[in-house]
């Protein structure tokens, strides 16, 4: 019987000892681990920009909210405010101007921990995250450049007031930045200048297209096209007719602002920068002769056929236009009045040489040679006999013409111009006579040797 009572009293005491035992655990305190929003409700955190004394940017947490950003200062006006919150909301990526969601989620909100990630629709993402620790905050910001992190130290409320509030934006990538001829691809911009319509455009196929309408009215009767492209071309220098090559480059190609260089092998070189403003396009140059910017403005596709093109060519500055004299140096050129054989050349060395043949023959028996300097020189008048100076100035000596003056000492004046056109040549002279003009025509060296001469 003793026995028995031991066995039924040991499970009632060891039941007893446990009843005990929960009852002590009951009465000890619970502690609770707040979350990061809850501990730092309403706490505001801060770093001042660089260079920026008296601005800062200002981030606080709350129950309510992801974050909210406020950016300003004592040194601004404004004050840009930013609430991040829970969910998918639309934006327009900054860069490529399309349209996309960004969806809000919070991955961590533990007590000195907190992170929170953005999903666009872009397909790019981000992930913010932050550590308290010492009432210091380490942000940490990472998307597709990569990570970099943030020290912000707790301060008080600034009591800012927000004057641009721009809510649920995207923190994350947005898309690169398109190519200027991504962008701008055919769309076409004119200016007039002189009465003559330009319109030019761009295109991911070519570095630029010139249009040109030669009667100022689109469309016209003649319409010249020229495409320039990438690369090395040859051309025929328009001044001195000499070969060379140029090579075209893009320089930048970004955004709104294109540009490209063109480099000749006649050792010049042109630059063509172009910078969108809206609908208005800045367009300089800049060569041998300096620089000029012209405005155009942004036209819908004027529907222009080309009726006369030529591609790649040389924008920059030709070789200097040659003298006359250096173009046509030692050159021949012959006319016949009343039967008396006239031949004149032209040089470097002297103003003017002619040959006269008496007889109507080349050669002759009689070949008398005039030749005509720069300077002042005694001569006797044929009439009066009488003696006087005379002063021979060139006027001009460019290109395809030349001219020159002889002032003498009796008052009179005597000019005689050369205009040359393919293989003909016009001489006007005037002097107390008034005008005349012969034509002259181009021919090879006739090798006379001058039998008379008077200079």
């Amino acid at each position: 019987m003793k026995k028995l009572l031991i066995l039924i009293a040991l499970p009632v005491l060891a039941l007893i000892l446990t009843l005990s035992s929960c009852s002590k655990d009951d009465d000890d305190p619970i502690v609770v681990i707040p979350t990061f929003t809850e501990k730092y409700n309403n706490t505001y955190w801060t770093f001042e920009e660089d260079g920026d004394e008296g601005d800062a940017t200002y981030i606080t947490f709350s129950t309510d909210f992801v974050i909210k950003i406020m950016e300003g200062g004592t040194a601004l006006d404004t004050t840009s405010c930013a609430t991040l919150e829970e969910g998918t909301f639309p934006y327009t990526d900054y860069n490529s101007e399309i349209p996309y969601e960004q969806t809000t989620s919070i991955l961590t909100n533990l007590e000195d921990n907190y992170s929170f990630k953005q999903m666009s629709t872009s397909g790019q993402s981000v992930t913010i995250s932050s550590t308290i620790t010492d009432n210091t905050m380490y942000l940490t910001f990472t998307d597709c450049d990569g990570s970099e992190t943030d020290t912000l130290t707790k301060t008080d409320n600034p009591n800012l007031q927000c004057t641009e509030t721009i809510n649920n934006f995207w923190f994350g990538c947005d898309d690169p930045v398109p190519t200027f001829t991504e962008k701008y691809n055919n769309t076409y911009w004119t200016f007039i200048e002189d009465g003559e319509v330009t319109i030019f455009t761009f295109s991911e196929d070519f570095v630029l297209k010139v249009i040109t309408e030669g009667d100022g009215k689109l469309p016209g009767d003649t319409t010249f096209c020229s495409i320039t492209d990438e690369g090395t071309f040859s051309y025929i220098d328009a001044n001195s007719g000499a070969s060379y090559n140029q090579t075209t480059t893009i320089s930048e190609n970004m955004g709104d602002y294109f540009s490209f260089t063109q480099s000749s092998t006649n050792g010049e070189e042109f630059f063509l920068d172009f910078s969108v403003i809206e609908s208005t396009i800045y367009v300089t140059s800049m060569d041998c002769d300096g620089m000029e910017t012209i405005i155009a403005t942004k036209i819908d596709d004027p529907g222009l056929e080309c009726t006369l093109s030529q591609n790649n060519l040389w924008l920059g500055c030709d070789d200097p236009v040659p003298t006359f004299t250096e173009k046509y140096n030692n050159t021949y050129w012959t006319f016949i009045e009343d039967g008396e054989v006239t031949i004149f050349t032209f040089s470097e060395d002297f103003v003017l040489k002619v040959i006269t043949e008496g007889d109507g023959k080349l050669p002759g028996d009689t070949t008398f040679c005039s030749i005509t300097d720069e300077g002042t020189f005694s001569y006797i008048d044929a009439n009066s006999g009488a003696s006087y100076n005379q002063t021979t100035t060139i006027s001009e000596n460019m290109g395809d013409y030349f001219s020159f003056t002889q002032s003498s000492t009796n008052g009179e004046e005597f000019f005689l111009d050369f205009s040359v056109i393919e293989s003909t040549i016009y001489v006007t002279s005037m002097d107390c006579d008034g005008m005349e003009t012969i034509i002259a025509t181009k021919i090879d060296d006739p090798g006379l040797e001058c039998t008379l001469s008077q200079n």
